[in-house]
Order: structure tokens, then C-alpha cells, then sequence
């Protein structure tokens, strides 16, 4: 039973991830695509992830941060699970773009 369960989990988010990335690609072919845009498509598709497998996160900050426009801000995850990067881009405001290292 749980493996069709896991099988059914990550056979909507393949889908989800697909139309999400078409619809970006196809908005690119023609222009009218940008920063703003791609930005709100990752953060939907990231929180339709993590509704799908029911998870529930809160932020929390140590203090508050004064969120100024335009400023660069580096978040790190330390990759405990799949769910870090929809996490992330669910959660925090702005443009988000994303970096990868290679070890």
C-alpha cells in the first residue's frame, strides 16, 4: 500500500513539475516571460508540491528582517529531504533564483 501511495505522490508532482515547466517554455517562445512571472510559477508550483504531499511549515525568524527591495539574500538548506528547495521558494518572498554547487 505504501508503495502506491509513494508511486501516486511522485507521479503528481512529475506533472505537476512537467505542465508547470511547459507553461514557462511556452511563455518564453513568445516573449512574455519574465523575472516577476517565473518567480510567481516556481512559488506556485512549489506550494501545489508540498500540499500534495501535506506538509505544513512556519517561519520563524530570530529577529525580524527589514525585507528591502532589490537586495540580494542567500538561503541555504542543508538538503535533508527532497522537500528543501519547494520549501524554500514556497516560503520567501521576491525573485528567486537558484545556484548549485558541485562537490
Amino acid at each position: 500500500m505504501k508503495r502506491i501511495r509513494d508511486f501516486k505522490i511522485l507521479w503528481s508532482n512529475f506533472i505537476i513539475i512537467v505542465t508547470s515547466s511547459f507553461r514557462l517554455v511556452f511563455r518564453s517562445w513568445f516573449g512574455k516571460l519574465n523575472r516577476t512571472q517565473t518567480s510567481y510559477c516556481l512559488r506556485q508550483t512549489s506550494k501545489k508540491i508540498l500540499n500534495k504531499v501535506h506538509a505544513t511549515y512556519e517561519v520563524n525568524y530570530l529577529k525580524p528582517i527589514n525585507w528591502l527591495k532589490n537586495r540580494p539574500y542567500i538561503f541555504m538548506s542543508n538538503h535533508q529531504s527532497a522537500y528543501d528547495i519547494p520549501l524554500i521558494l514556497a516560503a520567501m518572498p521576491g525573485d528567486i533564483r537558484l545556484f548549485v554547487k558541485h562537490e
